[in-house]
């Protein structure tokens, strides 16, 4: 299963500003995401622990590090345009699945 939210939709009521929080669920592992705790915690079935993968105060550093970088190398940022564009459309499906109450395809696939 897979799931996204790609805003900061909130009500006015809900109790935490942003709730930047992900899991990825993967064949192997999982990893929790909290954007607020600086951290990621990593389970790894191949290494049999748990970790924590500490990213320091600020979660956009990489983001911006990479656009420099790319810049820099004349080369696409590793999340592209293209990466955005596919976020944008599954929120938009999202959107229309949940005002129809149905479920609403998305088109997959890489550029």
């Amino acid at each position: 299963m897979i799931s996204h939210i790609a805003s900061w939709s909130r009500p006015g009521n809900f109790p935490t500003w942003g709730d930047v929080t992900m899991e990825l669920i993967g064949e192997k592992g999982v990893v929790t995401v909290d954007g607020f705790k600086q951290k990621l915690n990593v389970y790894d079935e191949d290494a049999v622990k748990a970790e924590w993968a500490y990213w320091g105060d600020n979660p956009d550093l990489a983001l911006i590090r990479d656009f420099v970088s790319a810049v820099d190398e004349r080369r696409e940022p590793t999340i592209t345009g293209y990466d955005g564009l596919k976020a944008v459309e599954v929120t938009e499906a999202a959107y229309r699945s949940a005002a129809s109450g149905r479920a609403v395809a998305v088109s997959g696939g890489k550029r």
